[in-house]
């Protein structure tokens, strides 16, 4: 709400929201994850923002091939790709993002400043 109390739009908000998130929720919503969204413009027409990350510059893919066949595992460091979250977002703001990148992640610093709880998932796997 915040968001859009300070001019911002949905998108804003999303982005808003997700930084947050990086904060209290980071083992799901992390800086070195993905993001794929779907966005609707006014008038209409649905985009897609495929931030999923890529391979490695480095990755021999017919070694991938011989080690597992058609499918990547679902786990491991074959499965690895470089984030494309961050650049996601910036994706995101072309579609007609009205805050700074400042107001934008006001929140989740301040979230991050009081040190606010994290998710209760995340303290049973700290532990």
């Amino acid at each position: 709400m915040r968001a859009y109390r300070d001019g911002g739009n949905a998108i804003d908000a999303a982005i808003v929201a997700a930084a947050v998130l990086t904060v209290v929720y980071p083992h799901n919503v992390a800086l070195g994850g993905d993001l794929i969204a779907l966005v609707r413009t006014p008038d209409g027409e649905v985009r897609c923002v495929n931030a999923s990350g890529w391979a490695g510059a480095a990755v021999d893919a017919a070694g991938l091939r011989a080690r597992h066949g058609g499918w990547l595992p679902a786990r491991g460091a074959d499965a690895v790709t470089v984030p494309g979250g961050i650049r996601g977002w910036e994706a995101l703001r072309r579609f007609g993002a009205r805050l700074t990148w400042e107001r934008t992640l006001r929140a989740a610093e301040a979230t991050a400043r009081v040190r606010a709880a994290v998710a209760p998932s995340l303290a049973t796997h700290i532990s």
